[in-house]
């Protein structure tokens, strides 16, 4: 038989339960309304900022004639009235290669002429960071792609399309030669489809102790890679005190059709660039010198 004491401990808890629901209720009507208030408030507030920055940056590009997209420290940016930049990447602000109309070529069947010197136009996918531009000369149309994929990776791709011309036989051969450039990229090499460098702080050939900002790729995908896709236009190289130094600014990549048909998208070929930036915050270091 229990006691009368036996359902002490349980009349307690219930009168501490009691408690803390009659406290919560209490909690929740004075501060559960400012709290949900507070935090609708900071969600506008967040989304008006983003909003303005978008504007702000539209407007800028507007007057600059640019195209922009940036995540993390890297930046996308594309000109639209200059033949360099097309695009530039930069990380944090230090260039890490801008691809140059200028010096880009287009040959149909023997006649060449400069992409630059074209007529362009433009179609932009803020949603994809994406822009499309196009040149057209007088058979022909060069379709470029520019996409910044992520933190890390842009990729540029490259199509045609062959137009023929009253009483002109049918264009069948097409090559596109594009240039990059960069003030310089340290030791530089290309293996098969891909270009790598060090980037480094500088704009002119490297010297020992200058910091190091990461290491770039350039790998070529796609149906009309030429037989030789990639070569450095530059390269030099130089001796010092701490060893052999090489450096180069000018990168081409090249695209080949033959026999191609007119009046069809015809897909030459993808750039895919990638930077690492380096986490140790190193310093260049020459090669060492072989010995003869």
């Amino acid at each position: 038989m229990k006691t009368p004491t036996s359902r002490k401990p349980a009349r307690l808890f219930e009168a501490l339960d009691s408690r803390l629901t009659v406290r919560l209720l209490i909690f929740l009507k004075l501060y559960l309304t400012p709290i949900v208030l507070l935090a609708g408030l900071l969600v506008l507030v967040m989304l008006h900022f983003s909003s303005v920055l978008t504007a702000a940056q539209s407007q800028q590009n507007a007057l600059q004639n640019t195209v922009s997209y940036s995540q993390g420290g890297l930046a996308m940016r594309y000109n639209t009235n200059s033949g360099a930049g097309r695009p530039a990447l930069t990380w944090n602000n230090w260039s890490l290669v801008s691809y140059s109309e200028w010096s880009s070529l287009v040959s149909v069947d023997g006649v060449t002429q400069e992409l630059w010197n074209s007529a362009h136009g433009y179609t932009v996918d803020n949603a994809r960071r994406q822009i499309y531009s196009t040149a057209t000369g007088p058979n022909w149309q060069i379709i470029e792609v520019a996409t910044l994929v992520n933190a890390r990776t842009v990729s540029v791709s490259w199509s045609a399309v062959l137009r023929p011309q009253p009483n002109q036989p049918l264009p069948t051969r097409i090559e596109v030669n594009i240039r990059h450039t960069q003030g310089a990229w340290v030791n530089p090499v290309t293996q098969g489809n891909t270009f790598s460098a060090q980037v480094a702080e500088t704009t002119g050939r490297p010297t020992p102790g200058q910091p190091i900002v990461g290491r770039l790729s350039v790998a070529l995908s796609g149906p009309a890679l030429a037989s030789q896709p990639l070569s450095i236009v530059d390269l030099r190289s130089a001796a010092g005190p701490g060893g052999l130094t090489s450096w180069a600014t000018t990168l081409v990549t090249r695209y080949t059709l033959n026999n191609a048909a007119s009046n069809v998208l015809l897909p030459l070929g993808t750039e895919t660039i990638t930077f690492q930036p380096d986490p140790a915050n190193s310093t260049f270091s020459p090669e060492p010198t072989v010995a003869p």
